[in-house]
């Protein structure tokens, strides 16, 4: 197993390609950039999926669409930013 970092972007929802059964682990900002760790089995492993991974403001609505909770990320300027991936 090994950790890699994938860049995304604070938008709605986006379509991130990560390796077949990857286990999203957290997300954070690094620097600038908003990010997701995740666990990736190494060996043998170049089949990829793409997974949704959806970016809430504080106070926004969302629907009760089946999400998963992977964090929520504080930017300098004090807005908080709510990191699900939908089931």
């Amino acid at each position: 197993m090994t950790i890699y970092k994938y860049p995304i972007k604070i938008t709605d929802s986006q379509k991130v390609k990560l390796p077949l059964n990857a286990e999203i682990l957290t997300a954070q900002m690094q620097g600038e950039t908003l990010c997701l760790w995740a666990k990736v089995e190494e060996v043998g492993n170049t089949s990829t999926e793409e997974r949704t991974i959806e970016v809430f403001g504080t106070g926004h609505p969302m629907s009760d669409d089946a999400r998963r909770y992977i964090g929520t990320i504080q930017i300098h300027v004090g807005a908080l930013w709510h990191v699900f991936e939908r089931e």
